[in-house]
């Protein structure tokens, strides 16, 4: 399964993968795109990474059948 995950790249061609890959986009802002003190730029990363997290974790619940519902 190849995840897409930055909003401004869900219509980018992606790498070639062999064989017939599934596909999902899980759209997040973009991270390195804050702007801000060096605090506030971090704490966007952080928020990211736990939004990512869940999101991984669902689809780990949910199993590859299921992509589609996280």
């Amino acid at each position: 399964m190849v995840i897409t995950v930055c909003d401004n790249a869900a219509g980018e061609m992606c790498p070639f993968w062999p064989g017939k890959p599934s596909k999902l986009h899980l759209g997040f802002p973009d991270p390195a795109a804050a702007q801000g003190s060096h605090d506030e730029r971090l704490t966007m990363f952080r928020n990211v990474y736990g939004m990512i997290e869940g999101k991984v974790r669902r689809l780990i619940e949910l199993g590859v059948e299921r992509a589609g519902e996280v």
